[in-house]
């Protein structure tokens, strides 16, 4: 996608495909992970190993 940035008719695209696979990368990566500890409320491994004994 590099290449086409500097086209006039294709770089626009190229640019708005390029941000938005960057920006569901970083979803996917972080912030869904976050909200699945947060919503269904996971703890760490110590803590879980300490509630157990």
């Amino acid at each position: 996608m590099m290449p086409l940035v500097t086209d006039s008719l294709w770089g626009p695209m190229a640019i708005a495909i390029a941000g938005g696979l960057l920006a569901a990368t970083v979803l996917t990566l972080l912030v869904l992970p976050t909200m699945y500890a947060a919503w269904f409320k996971v703890g760490s491994d110590a803590e879980i190993i300490n509630n157990e004994c």
